[in-house]
């Protein structure tokens, strides 16, 4: 078994074996989302006529996904493939992002499989997000209303001149918000800036007085599921992030049954705003490692 870099000419063949994936819901099954966030270019993958292994660098070594395989039948086979692969190697065999869905192709006598809350990822409606309907949504129509009484705006598709303000956006973000924030967030946004046409992003932005105020990108993928990957607001404009949110859902959502937007990594504060939009459901999400 052979691993290279992963690179944009995975895509089709990723995209290929998601056909027969019991299940794709979570970020681990978009190529955007993984390649977006491979900004230390450390993921790796290992191609067959009938599946494909991903590998990250992780700590104690190189970690795994779920392998993709044409058959889900043969995801212990695959999963035994990794572990020998792993122990030939030297590092701890362990599989992160599996879903419920494949636990029943894989010997739980084997492994141990823990559930991981803070790799959970936040189902919501697409339909919800474009409406807001409902008492426990009321607050966010509120913020959208304040909004639009107390702004001019524009809201559009990103532009390839709009860079250096998304830029500057975020930097703005990552000095005035309360939530820590990731290591490789920035340059993760920059790559979805710059490869956007490659990867059939969705990119939308709020121009206020001339100034970009905030962003959303998102990822539109097979079986109705959508991905909102970053989305950024200048917090002095009051609620700007519920406006972005309900004005990129309604531009790109049309036809999707479900949004993920992804885990809150254990962050409390962004536990709590992802929650507040009343989710479908958590996209529950397991680690598998020897015992």
């Amino acid at each position: 078994m052979q691993f290279k870099k992963l690179s944009l000419d995975d895509r089709a063949f990723y995209e290929k074996l998601k056909e027969t994936a019991p299940d794709i819901t979570g970020w681990e099954y978009s190529f955007d989302v993984l390649w977006i966030w491979d900004v230390r270019e450390s993921v790796e993958v290992s191609v067959g006529d009938d599946h494909m292994y991903i590998s990250a660098a992780g700590k104690g070594g190189r970690v795994f996904y779920p392998p993709l395989v044409k058959d889900p039948a043969d995801t212990q086979k695959a999963l035994e493939e990794l572990e020998a692969y792993a122990e030939e190697h030297n590092f701890p065999f362990k599989v992160f992002g599996v879903n419920k869905a494949l636990l029943p192709y894989i010997d739980a006598g084997r492994y141990k499989i823990m559930s991981d809350r803070d790799d959970f990822d936040y189902i919501y409606s697409a339909e919800s997000l474009k409406t807001l309907t409902g008492k426990k949504l009321h607050s966010k129509r509120n913020y959208i209303t304040r909004f639009k009484s107390k702004y001019r705006y524009e809201f559009r598709e990103y532009r390839d001149s709009d860079y250096a303000a998304a830029e500057a956006l975020y930097d703005r973000w990552n000095v005035e918000s309360e939530h820590e924030t990731l290591r490789m967030e920035r340059s993760a946004i920059i790559r979805a800036l710059k490869y956007r046409k490659q990867l059939g992003l969705r990119i939308y932005v709020i121009i206020s007085e001339g100034e970009l105020i905030a962003f959303s990108v998102n990822a539109l993928d097979m079986r109705k599921v959508a991905h909102t990957i970053f989305e950024k607001g200048d917090i002095r404009f009051e609620g700007v992030y519920q406006m972005i949110n309900n004005l990129a859902a309604n531009a790109c959502f049309d036809g999707y049954e479900t949004v993920n937007r992804e885990e809150d990594m254990g962050i409390e504060g962004l536990r709590k705003a992802k929650l507040s939009y009343n989710p479908l459901y958590l996209y529950e999400k397991f680690v598998i490692e020897k015992p």
